[in-house]
């Protein structure tokens, strides 16, 4: 009776043993799932990286304040579930008391995703003689599911920062629901009288 309740607790304990192993080896961050590369903290236009893409450098980034690392851009899962884009655009200035700023303009847009989750999964090859001007408008992309987890989305045939024109014309089909501005680079000081 002891030698068997003895095999009867060995064989939980090496089945035990054999599902931990099993369940991590299984892969968590396979690049075809949503979760490997999504946001908790929600989209941020602000985040370091982003900035970067945008086209601003380490002393605009520092200025824009602190911010979490934002996760590498990737193309949109199969099993990621979009509800609302966030884009984060340059071009728009900002003036207060210490001049005028080039600022990071973040809208979100809802409304039907389809068009602009076709757009995405287009495989566009952007233009390898393509040079790219300093200081041209530049996007990034964001989307965000129901749980409000948040993926930043490699965009396909995006040159020098600007959005494909099915993309750019998808994102323009959605509501504009919410749009913010945050000044970044002080591109003319005001004038102070002396």
């Amino acid at each position: 009776m002891r030698h068997g309740g003895g095999l009867v607790a060995g064989a939980i304990l090496l089945l035990s043993g054999c599902a931990v192993p099993t369940v991590n080896a299984v892969p968590t961050a396979a690049p075809a799932t949503s979760t490997a590369q999504a946001s908790t903290t929600g989209a941020d236009c602000l985040a370091p990286q982003v900035l970067t893409a945008l086209g601003f450098d380490r002393d605009e980034r520092s200025r824009a304040g602190v911010h979490p690392d934002a996760p590498e851009a990737v193309p949109v899962p199969a099993d990621f579930a979009p509800v609302l884009a966030v884009e984060c655009s340059t071009g728009e200035t900002m003036t207060d008391s210490a001049g005028e700023w080039a600022a990071v303009t973040t809208t979100r847009r809802e409304g039907d995703l389809a068009a602009l989750l076709a757009a995405l999964a287009t495989d566009q090859s952007a233009s390898p003689a393509v040079t790219c001007a300093p200081g041209g408008q530049r996007a990034e992309l964001w989307l965000l599911d129901t749980m409000g987890d948040a993926l930043r989305v490699a965009v396909p045939g995006s040159m020098c920062g600007r959005l494909p024109s099915p993309v750019r014309e998808a994102l323009d089909g959605l509501d504009a629901v919410d749009v913010e501005h945050a000044p970044v680079h002080l591109v003319a000081p005001r004038e102070t009288a002396g």
